[in-house]
């Protein structure tokens, strides 16, 4: 048996990471919005959208058009994401 056998059986459906204590309720207070005051805001402005192509070595601005009023009070000033969380 290689080592990679045996170190994938030892490891197959395994729990990596368990949340306890402390960290449960963090993690809970996480995923319900109510740690949303300690994350940062984007203070990016963004007025345009734009569109690139791939052009063999670099990438080339396609299209370049103005947001609209509605798209930039969608776009700006939101919160910075996180990494999903996988499930």
């Amino acid at each position: 048996m290689s080592v990679f056998d045996a170190f994938y059986k030892a490891l197959k459906g395994k729990q990596v990471l368990v949340y306890s204590g402390l960290f449960k309720d963090a993690r809970k207070k996480l995923k319900n919005g109510e740690l949303d005051y300690l994350k940062e805001v984007d203070p990016t402005e963004y007025i345009y959208q734009i569109f690139y192509t791939w052009n063999k070595k670099e990438y080339l601005a396609s299209e370049i058009f103005d947001l609209t009023e509605s798209e930039e009070q969608e776009i700006n000033h939101q919160m910075i994401d996180e990494i999903e969380e996988e499930k």
